[in-house]
């Protein structure tokens, strides 16, 4: 089952953990780690926000690769990305479907 090392990191388990150096703080994976930008994030994170007036946001992976799939969204920057994946590759939220008018 997964744990929540104590250097706030998700490992398999206990024994994976443990080969890493780390202790097990809790059981299940950490919870996610709150953030006003994505500087508060980790490298390969951005601060996901659930709407773009909102003060915090949650850090997420950004995605590695992305479908090429055509189903415009906005972002919170003001532009149109080709999809939401793409959008967070960038490390930007969406703030809705379809393009910036």
């Amino acid at each position: 089952a997964p744990v929540c090392g104590c250097d706030g990191n998700n490992y398999g388990n206990a024994c994976e953990a443990a080969m890493s150096g780390v202790s097990a703080a809790s059981e299940g994976v950490c919870p996610a780690q709150n953030c006003f930008g994505n500087d508060g994030c980790a490298g390969n994170e951005y601060c996901l926000f659930s709407a773009c007036a909102a003060e915090t946001g949650e850090c997420a992976t950004k995605p590695l690769s992305c479908p090429d799939i055509y189903s415009p969204v906005c972002g919170c920057d003001s532009n149109s990305y080709n999809n939401s994946c793409f959008a967070a590759q960038a490390g930007v939220s969406v703030d809705y479907e379809g393009v910036c008018k």
